[in-house]
């Protein structure tokens, strides 16, 4: 199965980069969809925030428009709590 990204919210950075990083090489849409095998309405959805894009289709355009794709970890005070785990068996829950 293929990751996707949620990219739901119109002011979506990842989508104004990749809409700014197109603009600003002169490509089309469909240009870019061309380059990337998708389409030009993929591409539109993309940059409009409106589309959970699979992980492979952001990297195919990541790749034509010559970017780079970073995970950065957030500070500690926005990153989500940490999940718990069960504590280790004690010698009394060992049969």
């Amino acid at each position: 199965m293929v990751p996707c990204i949620p990219m739901r919210r119109r002011d979506s950075g990842i989508a104004r980069i990749l809409r700014e990083a197109r603009t600003g090489q002169g490509l089309s849409q469909r240009e870019l969809g061309q380059r990337s095998g998708l389409t030009q309405a993929q591409i539109s959805l993309i940059e409009n925030g409106e589309v959970d894009s699979r992980l492979s289709s952001l990297i195919a355009v990541v790749d034509v428009l010559g970017l780079d794709l970073t995970l950065t970890p957030r500070p500690p005070s926005s990153a989500p709590p940490p999940t718990q785990s069960a504590p280790p068996p004690t010698q009394e829950d060992k049969p």
